[in-house]
């Protein structure tokens, strides 16, 4: 017998839901059997709302969704098939898509790529719902060929999935398919009343369902959001249900069903008028503007999303101090990702309880990140990442402090491999590191357990082991961590507080799934072998699919979820947040693997296609009414003038409210500086102008009376100030004083002219540095400045050698200085930097440019030392540390403090007269360019050549007398860009390669220098000869009271320095000189907060001459 239909049609608050409610309670009362069919994330809801109406519990009365029906008459059934999730679903799909990658044709290549076994299991999903089989997309016609080879190959993988599935398994949609044919005798359906409450949730599929109760049922009740004359301004906004509305109809009219309609015109849930104007004009046209004052109906617009967030919540307590509960309150956002942490930072802040509607994905839980991990590092051979990845988990048992110190280690010596996993010591030379017995404990204590986790992995050979023996092997991994236990004390300790228990709930959920997950790679897979990179795929293809959400744990608290996905009770207060352009609504882009147009030639094929972005976008508007309908009291809009960094305009549903309502409350940043029902909240306001103010220049409203107010109560002194410092910062510290210092630096300090320098570029940096002592993480990695100390030792190793021997330099050739290189630089290569050249194929080959770049250099650097008649008298020569046989060079300050420089000299030359003594110079190798310039020696910037030649001079001339011939830069040059002619290359080098720096203006020297017959000097940058003259001229020459000069000088600036940094100084003064800066490559810029867009100036340089410096008379 045919059932009798019942259609209830209304808008929304009309009592489409209530009409169900009263039937229901009438059934109850006659003992009659009854469903109401509601979607999945409604079903807990509506059956504690009905609950509620019905005044205690339901004997006779089943709440259920259709996926729950189905596996209700299933199990009557006797149905024994196992049940495959969705993530089971796309485990065994990507098993399909491996067997198959040879017989796609479109998707042979992305077939493999992570991901698309999810849009392959989207497109299936539909095909199911829409009742298409695989016959039917391999067999449409008419279509252009991209389509119709898009269409076989998922007809392809469709066929073998279902050929997997059947007899086997069961999903989801397969269950409700299935249950179509079994309604005719289940028990629970026969004779009783359905009730569908859920137009949205209306497909092909159910559609199918409802055509089965038609013939199953005693009466079907369903409700649509129509408006019941059918005729409105605002026709278009229900044509989705409409469309679902005529086909039911159809069905009944088929199935000879007595049909009736009820047509329900009034509002019973707006009793105020601008709510009620609000639902019938706010997506009509056209439209009528609401005559009088809407003071229920408030605008809000905010300067971010973290200042919205905290002015929803100061919205909440004022609506809960004038007399609604919090579970009165609901909040619905356009963008639950992005406003999920906000909101829960500041309603706990407020106290607000509430309940976040929000999945979280099951991937990003520590246990799943430890699964995969360490699947990872068996699999890929211990990388140091995928270590790295399961101490941050905080499940191995290490203290959070051990597991930082681990990681530092692991990161400054670049462990990988053998020398994680090895029961051997990390690293070979070991003596020099501290704690390394306590590192070590702690390596081999996340290691083992994950070596024992290989083994058991690899027992039966690589390749060969089954599915469920390496899920096997995972539980007895977590077994080894006990991370059951840890997991319920942490639970425990969740559950003893009531605003962390959803975290409690959550956890345990997130447990009980991933459990599920090896549970459903069993029963998939079972015993049939697998690899290990394979099985580490489909675990981590099966966690990222899996989400979890919780309900809520208590009744009193308020409703967070985004407007698309909400299911939202009637409630007294809604705040809808995020009411952005494209945010509200969201419009769907039409990049579907199928898109809209392909879409089209499928239906004209004959293929039922499913919705296109179009018509989606449609159902979001109709869902947006929804949501806002179920306001009953009071609306809040808000709006934000930025998202992220991207500046950010309201949405065109603002602007329609704004119109409807040309009286409505408007708040926020547009209208006024100061809402707060409360101080914080005044203050709050407070700040956001301040900001506002910075950032735009534009002024709120009041704002100057709010800052006078705050600034005149003693109360919030506090307060103020730091209100000022953040928006006004002074940000360098006040001076240290001497006592400070002297407690930081101590009365004897040693260390390089390099120390002084960073003081002389920003005080504060060297406070960090020197004071405070903060060092970056050490990393294992090859960077410029460890590249240029290998030159500098390769050169060092050479020139040691060629001192040693006495070598005759003028009789060196290419060859022999080839040879001398190529005897230590193998092993120099291996010890450089912990062997980081051998670390892989990319710096091995590094390794052959790298000599051949140091014998072009050490070639031209011989020839520029045979071209003269100087010769190294030390390489790398150290003076003032413990067993230098050169002694420190002590600087004095006024206070009785002593900097005692200490250093490496890369090279000193010496010239030695025939009556004793004579010159010496100072070489400096640098693998960037660098220039000697007055203006960095005024300033402090450059000392290290002078203060070297002081402590040089001082030793040399202990026995004899030496002056100073020259101080200079050498740079060891790019060979990029050489031309490859060798005559010229040679030529170009040895230009580049030029002493930079001043030179004594002396003829004996500057002929000891360069002996060649030369215009232009090849040895010495800026040194010429004047055949007409007959002399020697040059930006670089100095006389011999000039040279002194420069190094006396360097000598007082070093001791001004050290007076400085014993007062304390610490300011944040970095200099700037040219293009560069001291902040160019500063570490500690998060720190300083220095910025020129916030009026931080740097300490300009000023430029100086040579003559300038020394004071030259024209």
């Amino acid at each position: 017998m045919a059932a009798t239909v019942n259609f209830i049609l209304g808008r929304a608050g009309s009592g489409k839901t209530a009409a169900c409610f009263a039937a229901l309670a009438e059934n109850e009362r006659k003992g009659i059997r009854s469903l109401l069919i509601v979607p999945d994330r409604a079903t807990f809801e509506t059956e504690r709302a009905l609950s509620s109406y019905l005044g205690g519990g339901m004997l006779f009365t089943s709440v259920v969704s259709f996926t729950r029906l189905a596996r209700r008459v299933l199990d009557d059934a006797g149905n024994r098939t196992a049940y495959l999730s969705k993530q089971g679903r796309l485990m065994l799909l990507r098993r399909v898509l491996d067997e198959s990658k040879n017989d796609l044709r479109l998707f042979k290549r992305v077939g493999q790529r992570a991901g698309f076994a999810a849009e392959c299991d989207e497109i299936i999903l539909k095909c199911k719902r829409f009742s298409i089989t695989p016959e039917e997309l391999a067999s449409a016609e008419g279509l252009p060929d991209q389509l119709a080879e898009k269409l076989s190959d998922f007809a392809l993988v469709y066929e073998r999935l279902l050929e997997r599935m059947a007899g086997r398994y069961i999903d989801g949609e397969d269950l409700v398919n299935a249950m179509i044919g079994l309604l005719p005798s289940s028990t629970r359906v026969c004779g009783a009343e359905v009730f569908i409450d859920a137009p949205d949730m209306l497909n092909e599929q159910s559609l199918r369902i409802i055509g089965a109760l038609l013939g199953t049922a005693a009466k079907v009740t369903l409700t649509f959001r129509i408006y019941p004359d059918g005729n409105s301004a605002d026709e278009r906004l229900f044509r989705p249900d409409m469309a679902s509305f005529l086909r039911v109809s159809e069905l009944a009219k088929a199935a000879g069903c007595p049909v009736n309609t009820v047509r329900l015109s009034g509002n019973r849930r707006h009793e105020n008028a601008p709510l009620a104007w609000l639902e019938r004009n706010l997506f009509a046209y056209p439209y009528e503007k609401f005559p009088t004052d809407a003071k229920n109906i408030e605008l809000h617009s905010s300067y971010d999303r973290r200042r919205e967030a905290d002015e929803a919540a100061e919205r909440i307590l004022r609506a809960v101090r004038s007399g609604l509960r919090f579970r009165d309150i609901a909040v619905a956002v356009s963008d639950l990702s992005g406003y999920a942490p906000i909101i829960r930072r500041s309603f706990a802040s407020e106290g607000i309880p509430f309940f976040m509607d929000a999945k979280r994905r099951v991937s990003s839980h520590p246990i799943a990140e430890l699964i995969t991990s360490a699947l990872r590092c068996v699999q890929k051979g211990f990388r140091s990442e995928d270590f790295i990845r399961v101490l941050k988990t905080e499940l191995t048992g290490l203290p959070r402090e051990s597991a930082e110190k681990l990681e530092n280690h692991i990161l400054k010596f670049g462990l990988e491999g053998k020398r994680l996993s090895s029961p051997e010591p990390s690293v070979k030379n070991h003596d020099d590191i501290s704690n390394f017995e306590e590192l070590e404990s702690a390596r081999l204590a996340v290691a083992e357990p994950i070596c024992a986790l290989g083994e058991r992995l690899s027992a039966e050979g690589s390749g060969k082991r089954s599915a469920d023996s390496r899920v096997r092997c995972v539980y007895e991994y977590l077994s080894d961590l006990r991370v059951a236990e840890k997991l319920k004390a942490d639970c425990d300790r969740l559950r003893e507080e009531p605003s962390t228990l959803i975290y409690a709930l959550e956890n345990q959920h997130i447990y009980d799934t991933i459990i599920e997950l090896l549970d459903q790679i069993t029963v998939i897979l079972g015993d049939e072998p697998i690899g290990l990179e394979r099985f580490t795929a489909v675990v981590e293809e099966g966690l990222a699919a899996y989400e979890v959400g919780v309900i809520p744990t208590t009744l009193d608290q308020v409703l967070v979820g985004d407007i698309s996905g909400i299911h939202l009770p009637s409630c007294r207060l809604l705040l809808v947040l995020g009411a952005n352009e494209g945010q509200i609504p969201r419009m769907r882009s039409d990049n579907s693997i199928i898109d809209d147009r392909e879409l089209s030639l499928m239906k004209k094929a004959g293929l039922s296609a499913w919705e296109s972005s179009e018509s989606m976008n449609a159902a979001e508007n109709l869902n947006i009414y929804s949501v806002i309908s179920k306001a009953t009291d009071e609306l809040y809009f808000s709006y934000c003038h930025r998202i992220g960094a991207e500046s950010s305009v309201p949405s065109l549903l603002i602007g329609r409210i704004g119109e409807l309502f040309p009286h409505a409350e408007r708040t926020g940043d547009d209208h006024a500086a100061a809402n707060g029902a409360t101080d914080e909240a005044a203050f709050r306001d407070l700040a956001a102008g301040m900001r506002k103010l910075i950032d735009t220049g534009t002024e709120t409203p009041g704002l100057p009376e709010l800052y006078a107010h705050f600034a005149a109560d003693p109360a919030h002194s506090a307060a103020m100030e730091a209100l000022d410092s953040m928006f006004f910062p002074e940000i360098s510290p006040a001076p240290l004083g001497q006592d400070a210092a002297l407690r930081l630096y101590g009365r004897f300090a040693s260390g390089s002219p390099t120390r002084l320098e960073i003081f002389n570029r920003c005080p504060y940096r060297y406070l960090l540095d020197y004071g405070l002592r903060l060092r970056e993480r050490e990393l294992r990695q090859e960077r410029s400045l460890d590249y240029g100390t290998l030159i500098h030792n390769a050169l060092d190793l050479l020139m040691g050698g060629l001192i040693e021997e006495k070598a005759d330099f003028a009789a060196l050739t290419p060859e022999m200085i080839e040879e001398r290189l190529d005897s230590f630089l193998p092993s120099l290569f291996a010890e450089h930097n912990g062997g980081i050249l051998l670390d892989s194929g990319k710096l091995r080959a590094g390794m052959r440019r790298i000599r051949e770049e140091l014998i072009a250099i050490a070639v031209a650097l011989v020839g520029q030392i045979a071209d003269g008649s100087f010769r190294p008298y030390a390489s790398e020569l150290s003076f003032g540390k413990p067993g230098d046989t050169v002694p420190a060079l002590e600087l004095h300050g006024k206070s009785g403090a002593v900097f005692r420089i200490t250093g490496i000299v890369d090279r000193v030359d010496t010239l030695r007269e025939p009556e004793g003594g004579g010159y010496y110079r100072i070489i400096d190798y640098k693998t960037g360019s660098v220039t000697f310039d007055y203006s960095e020696l005024a300033a402090g910037l450059r000392l290290q050549l002078p203060l070297y030649a002081a402590a040089v001079r001082a030793a040399l001339s202990a026995a004899e007398k030496y002056r100073a011939a020259g101080l200079y830069y050498l740079h060891a040059a790019d060979l990029s860009s050489l031309s490859g002619d060798e005559e010229k290359d040679a030529h170009k080098l040895r230009m580049e390669m030029r002493l930079n720096g001043p030179t004594l203006s002396d003829e004996a020297v500057i002929t000891a220098t360069d002996g060649t017959n030369f215009s232009t000097s090849v040895v010495v940058n800026g040194i010429k000869f004047s055949e007409n003259d007959g002399c020697y001229s040059g930006k670089s020459l100095v006389s011999a009271e000039e040279m002194e000069h420069a190094i006396e000088f360097a000598k007082q600036v070093g001791s001004h320095t050290l007076d400085l940094i014993m007062r304390g100084n610490a300011e944040v003064s970095p200099c700037k000189y040219g293009s560069s800066s001291a902040c160019q490559y500063c570490a500690y810029a998060s720190i300083c907060r220095f910025d020129t867009t916030a009026g931080n100036k740097y300490r300009r340089i000023r430029s100086v001459t040579a003559d300038q410096f020394f004071d030259r008379k024209e």
